[in-house]
């Protein structure tokens, strides 16, 4: 399960009555054994009811002598040197999903609003750069940052591409396929769609044989949560497409492919093909 904020403890919990074994807090980017154990202690007089109810009694009296701007301007909540939780925590927290039960989340876009209530608590208002308005309502921009802050959680793919608008301009040219599909050896040959995060890109060049001219193309190692697959992009795609593939590392992709074997990695890879799309997500 992912860290709770009424459930987890330093280390991993588990919970035998429900079979459910919860992150540990000190897991989340930033939060160290000082810090969980601090708020396990807080814990100990009562479950945390909300994110408001969790701000008054851990931060206490740091909160009527604040004058905080950003989650990152740590110093004003540690003059006192009792007190090992900072705002910064309490950002990497709430992206974690640490307080999802107690404030009822049903999706991850829903996290925004319990940002936005911590941050009027603590005296200052979110800034664009805490969750940039054309991804706030993107469930894949919070899972992502779940990821990034506590190393759990995974990002429905199909999910984005189904309701993604190129969607639209992929249809009758290629198919959705997973990355474990692509690897199963029925698809050798076959055209797909895949939605995948970009975790690796490289360039490379080489010598056409025939017309002895130097080529570039690019290899991109493809990843979907525990999925990974090579894609090669051609020089004639390269071309089409460099401007956009300079910084196309860690974002999430639509891409058309054609699926073949590689004698080089011994299994399926993806390969751009003459009328190949690309779409940043």
């Amino acid at each position: 399960m992912p860290p709770d904020i009424n459930h987890s403890t330093v280390e991993f919990y588990t919970d035998y009555k429900t079979n459910e074994i919860y992150w540990s807090l000190n897991r989340i980017k930033f939060l160290g054994t000082k810090t969980a154990a601090y708020i396990v202690t807080v814990r100990a007089r009562g479950r945390f009811t909300s994110i408001e109810d969790f701000i008054e009694r851990v931060f206490r009296h740091k909160l009527r002598s604040k004058d905080l701007k950003h989650w990152d301007e740590v110093n004003p909540m540690a003059e006192n040197g009792r007190v090992p939780v900072n705002t910064r925590h309490l950002k990497n927290m709430i992206l974690a999903g640490c307080f999802d039960k107690i404030e009822n989340v049903q999706a991850v876009t829903e996290r925004y609003a319990i940002l936005k209530r911590a941050a009027l608590k603590l005296g200052f208002n979110l800034r664009e750069s805490d969750a940039p308005e054309e991804l706030r309502d993107k469930h894949h921009f919070w899972s992502q940052q779940q990821i990034a802050v506590s190393g759990i959680g995974s990002i429905d793919y199909r999910r984005i591409f189904s309701n993604s608008p190129d969607r639209a301009k992929v249809k009758g040219k290629a198919s959705y396929i997973s990355l474990t599909d692509v690897m199963r050896d029925e698809n050798d040959g076959r055209k797909a769609a895949v939605c995948a995060t970009v975790s690796e890109y490289s360039e490379h060049s080489f010598t056409d044989r025939e017309t002895g001219q130097r080529k570039r193309f690019v290899k991109l190692i493809l990843s979907q949560n525990n999925q990974t697959a090579e894609c090669t992009l051609w020089d004639e795609f390269y071309r089409a497409h460099k401007e956009e593939l300079q910084h196309i590392k860690g974002k999430i992709i639509i891409l058309t492919a054609v699926i073949r074997y590689s004698d080089y990695t011994a299994s399926n890879a993806l390969q751009s093909y003459r009328n190949s799309l690309l779409f940043i997500q």
